[in-house]
């Protein structure tokens, strides 16, 4: 099964990904990629 399917299944924005003894891969479609890094939350950093 493709990524294209496995987004396409669940109506997906975001899929994680993991093999034994791997670091789990995180995959965005490139819409939400482009929302997350345009996010005010992505550039500015947090107040203390």
């Amino acid at each position: 099964m493709s990524l294209y399917n496995w987004f396409e299944q669940d109506d997906a924005d975001l899929l994680i990904v993991h093999a034994d003894r791997k670091e789990r891969l995180y995959v965005l479609k490139e819409t939400q990629f482009l929302k997350l890094v345009t996010s005010d939350s992505w550039t500015k950093k947090k107040e203390k």
